[in-house]
């Protein structure tokens, strides 16, 4: 099972760390999908900085490989053919745009099967059951 967190104002606040390293634990493969750019360097002081060190800060001590990135460089996350293939069973995201984008996808990527999940206070209870009726889904299909 395979699921995807953007980082930005979701995976960058503790409590959706400690779920993921929940889902880690479980098995669950977690991903980061992002809009962020991959190779974000600036300028600072006479030296580059990377602007993504706060995100692979994270991802490494979760133990999220970093080719389990996908950096849509600022495009829409449904429109990337990166995350197009990956077939998450869900996706969860604090930016409204990209719900309703993925809530729309059937329409213009059939084959894409992702949940998209509003990022609120009850977010882990809407992942789970998107879980759980992904489980039984697949034991009835066996």
């Amino acid at each position: 099972m395979k699921v995807s967190l953007d980082f930005d104002g979701v995976l960058s606040k503790t409590i959706v760390q400690q779920y993921a390293s929940e889902l880690l634990s479980r098995g669950i493969d977690v991903w980061v999908t992002t809009t962020r750019a991959s190779n974000p360097r600036v300028y600072v002081n006479n030296e580059y900085v990377d602007k993504n060190q706060s995100l692979f800060n994270v991802t490494d001590r979760l133990g999220i490989p970093r080719n389990k990135i996908i950096f849509t460089e600022s495009k829409l996350k449904i429109d990337t053919w990166e995350f197009q293939k990956q077939s998450f069973i869900f996706h969860l995201d604090d930016a409204s745009v990209e719900i309703k984008e993925m809530a729309n996808e059937s329409i213009d990527y059939p084959n894409v099967i992702t949940t998209p999940i509003l990022f609120d206070n009850n977010f882990k209870q809407k992942c789970e059951l998107i879980l759980k009726l992904y489980e039984s889904r697949t034991k009835r299909s066996k």
